[in-house]
């Protein structure tokens, strides 16, 4: 594929240029294309459905790990939480914005 651009009397021959550029543009619709794959197929790191009847369990310190990052992001309004073990914790859950 050769594109032509008019500089003066003269054609400026850019086919190197335009395939860097569809290069780039193709790796970055591929970078995008994975990422939303990944994202989508990325299931929920806690188990439950946080409602009362069947919260979100917390288990272990990567799960506090994701509530906390609930927190934080103000997206643990309105579910419900339930401790099911003991656990040693180095990440306090909340913030001035969305406190626990």
């Amino acid at each position: 594929m050769e594109i032509y651009c008019w500089r003066g009397p003269e054609m400026l021959r850019v086919e190197k240029l335009n395939r860097q550029v569809f290069l780039v543009f193709m790796m970055t619709a591929i970078m995008i294309f994975v990422a939303c794959i990944i994202g989508s197929s990325d299931a929920y790191a806690l188990s439950g459905d946080g409602t009362e009847d069947d919260p979100y369990t917390i288990s272990s310190a990567d799960d506090w790990e994701e509530f906390v990052g609930d927190i934080r992001t103000g997206q643990s309004e309105d579910k419900y939480y339930e401790l099911e073990n003991n656990i040693e914790i180095e990440l306090p859950a909340g913030t001035e914005n969305n406190p626990f």
